[in-house]
């Protein structure tokens, strides 16, 4: 049960997301459905939607803009990189993110405000009060410090440390009022009597008469409670979770759940002959079936409410390491009308499923039943000890098989061929200073032996592209084509520093000044342009700018592996890139970053010098299903041992139920190898069935549910032979060792006593 109820908490946490906001049911985000030929969703919008929609939607009572953003924050002799987020001064109307300090009416009102969590809080000022302080951003902009806020819940889509104002996203370069980019998401607060069927019917046609970059966009409402546990969303920057590892949890939480109700049944039904005379002696003095079902069913609550006080004793000792481990903050509300509400279900349903039957099945018992020895009694008991044993061996392969798939699946995920190189390669964020000094810092650290490679890019690898559109012509291209093509700035070492493959053609080149007109095409690109002989080729962007193909590079994931690859147009860029990249050698790494720290320092001695590693980064993006495979590895060990505990007893009870039989077959000569294998094909027998039937029902739930990733490893006869055979050891060994202590009683000593 403790189990059980941990899951179930984390399975009401991902599908609660965002629920401690007060207007949750009528926040919404609005999308946009772009009409290329691969049909594709956006999270993202134009600057001007937002007061358009306030203007045009009576329905609509507040709008927000969200647009993140890092700051190099500075105050006296503390510099710190933080992300955060520009949004609309109703941002804190709309989300009910709790202010300790400030008024939320009015704290983003001015263009240089900026609310912080209380963790930015300490980290900059310690326990000084930060209020009305001036944090410098860049270097270059002064911004007041009007509003503290409590850290923002776990189970907020939205993660950030600070929160800064549209206007002065305006002043940094983003396109607030400008029609033809899409870089915001936006959320709107509908009014409490609006219909969201009839607002969304009523945005849908919004940019028509717009002068958007892409024609025939249409507008749709997402609601807030579906934005973490959605997929398939190009540009999305949520947390977001994975509906189908919540599915994958909640059916952990009910297997582990029914395994320990049927050792329940079973252990209760297995010691039924012996109560059958207490049952039998009730009934001859005149109790009703309905006084003895109501006896079993109370005994069974009992149990059950036992149970659940030694689970929640557990739970509230175990819990903060679980939240520690998984990264989430669960916690029990014992007041709260709904988990008094879940509690009695649990208790309600596990009393049901592990008492209805035995409670029915013994009152049923007719005293003439006993004087016979009540034979047929124990015949229709073996019956049912059987089906639920089975039942309990499917259940296990379930839950083992579809463990280790999942582990399958993660493995691949960590290890899958990127189409880059992606070990000894460590990328530090750039500041403007850096840019400006690009080439000195890069000579100078092409001097240290151990840097291979140094290169800059304007993406992160799995974040591979600057921007996206559908603007791109070629020769031969059909009018109704409209294909979104993703577009990265590189310098000219990029695939030298990656490892990534030209396939056709060359690289971007110093020898060549026309490069700053030319681009490089990966395969996919020219696969789905359908160009034959790309090399030499121009591409029309925007109808006014050519491009000329010089190379075509291998397909590598330039996004994660959540996603497929698609086309994408490298452009060089020797001016610009958020991230330096440098390939070294694996020895005297910390003598390496050293060198490079100097480097750094020399150029820029103001801003703080971060370094990370490109694997290990990675590595993060598949954090959530690492954690979800040690998870139900841990609980698919604890069904097993549950398994065997109840294998051990019922085999144990039913051993010494046929303590006669026993000593009957050795009087007349049986071996102890006979006795094994009499009891051991029994249960042989009940796990063969369950594999039979086991197997075909996780294969095909295994089959679907690789179906959400792009990239999926094979389903190989391991996947089932591994699971499978350590069930079978385990449990045969429990039988077999229960069975061997039974050859060794006295058959004398048996049949005199009985």
């Amino acid at each position: 049960m403790f189990c059980s109820i941990l899951i179930f908490l984390t399975v009401y946490d991902e599908l609660h997301y965002d629920s401690f906001n007060k207007n949750y049911n009528n926040i919404y985000r609005v999308l946009q459905e772009m009409p290329f030929t691969n049909k594709t969703t956006w999270a993202i919008n134009q600057g001007p939607l937002a007061p358009a929609l306030i203007e045009e939607i009576p329905d609509i009572n507040q709008v927000t803009r969200c647009a993140y953003a890092g700051w190099m924050i500075k105050f006296e002799e503390e510099q710190v990189y933080e992300r955060g987020i520009h949004v609309d001064s109703s941002f804190l109307s709309i989300f009910t993110y709790k202010l300790l300090k400030g008024n939320p009416e009015t704290a983003l009102k001015e263009p240089y405000s900026a609310v912080i969590t209380e963790d930015l809080a300490t980290k900059i000022f310690g326990n000084a009060d930060p209020m009305g302080k001036v944090l410098t951003i860049y270097d270059e902009y002064s911004v007041e410090v009007t509003g503290i806020m409590e850290n923002p819940p776990h189970n907020s889509h939205l993660k950030f440390e600070f929160l800064g104002t549209i206007a002065l996203a305006k002043e940094f370069g983003y396109t607030v009022d400008y029609w033809r980019n899409s870089s915001f998401y936006t959320y709107v607060l509908l009014d409490q009597n609006a219909n969201p069927t009839i607002v969304d019917n009523k945005i849908r046609n919004v940019l028509d008469n717009k002068p958007t970059l892409e024609e025939g966009a249409k507008l749709k409402l997402q609601p807030l409670s579906e934005i973490h546990l959605s997929k398939g969303i190009e540009f999305e920057n949520a947390d977001l979770g994975n509906k189908s590892f919540v599915v994958i949890f909640f059916s952990a939480a009910v297997f582990i759940l029914i395994i320990a109700c049927i050792n329940f049944m079973n252990l209760t039904t297995a010691r039924s002959l012996k109560r059958a005379k207490e049952v039998g002696l009730r009934k001859v003095i005149g109790a009703t079936k309905r006084q003895l079902i109501s006896q079993f069913l109370m005994e069974a609550t009992i149990m059950v409410l036992v149970a659940l006080i030694i689970a929640i004793f557990f739970i509230e000792a175990l819990l903060p390491a679980f939240n520690q481990f998984s990264g989430k903050n669960l916690s029990i509300n014992y007041l709260d009308y709904k988990i008094i509400s879940a509690f009695i279900l649990l208790v309600i349903v596990t009393v049901l499923l592990s008492g209805s039957y035995p409670a029915f099945f013994m009152s049923k018992v007719l005293p003439s039943k006993i004087i016979k020895g009540a034979s047929e009694y124990g015949e229709g008991n073996s019956k049912f000890k059987k089906a639920m044993v089975i039942l309990q061996f499917i259940t296990s392969i379930l839950l083992l098989i579809g463990t280790y798939a999942v582990f399958n699946q993660v493995s691949f995920l960590l290890n899958k061929d990127l189409g880059y190189k992606k070990e000894n390669i460590v990328y530090i964020p750039v500041n403007q200073k850096i840019r400006d000094h690009f080439d000195i810092l890069k000579n100078d650290l092409l001097s240290y032996s151990n840097i291979l490679e140094v290169s800059r890019s304007a993406s992160f690898p799995t974040q591979g592209y600057t921007f996206s559109n559908n603007l791109w012509s070629w020769p031969g291209k059909d009018p109704n084509y409209e294909l979104l093509i993703h577009c990265e700035n590189v310098d000219f070492q990029y695939f030298e520093t990656f490892g990534i493959d030209i396939i056709d053609g060359r690289s971007f080149s110093k020898k060549f000044p026309s490069d700053s007109m030319s681009i490089i095409l990966n395969e996919t690109a020219v696969e789905l342009m359908g160009i034959e002989d790309p090399i030499g080729q121009n591409l029309l962007y925007d109808s006014s700018n050519t491009f000329n193909i010089i190379g075509v590079v291998k397909d590598y994931n330039f996004r994660s592996l959540h996603n497929k690859i698609g086309p994408l147009v490298l452009f060089l860029d020797n001016q610009y890139g958020n991230y330096l990249w440098m390939r070294i050698k694996p020895d005297d790494i910390k003598q390496t970053i050293s060198f490079t720290k100097d480097s750094w320092e020399a150029i820029s001695p103001d801003q703080p010098f971060w370094y990370h590693f490109l694997d290990q980064e990675l590595e993060n993006q598949y954090e959530t299903e690492k954690r979800v495979g040690i998870i139900l590895s841990a609980f698919s060990v604890l069904a097993i041992i549950l398994l065997c505990l109840g294998l051990f007893g019922l085999i144990g009870y039913s051993i010494t139920q046929r303590y006669k039989e026993i000593s009957i077959r050795k009087i007349f000569g049986a071996q102890t190898s006979s006795i094994l294998f009499l009891f051991t094909k029994e249960y042989a027998k009940l796990m063969l069935i369950a594999t039979v039937i086991g197997i075909p029902v996780i294969n095909y739930f295994i089959q679907e549910w690789l179906q959400s990733f792009p990239y999926r490893t094979e389903i190989k006869y391991l996947t089932f032979i591994i699971p499978v055979s350590a069930l079978i050891f385990v449990s045969l060994a429990i039988i077999i060792g229960q069975s061997f202590r039974a050859t060794r009683i006295n058959a004398a000593d048996t049949l005199r006593n009985d």
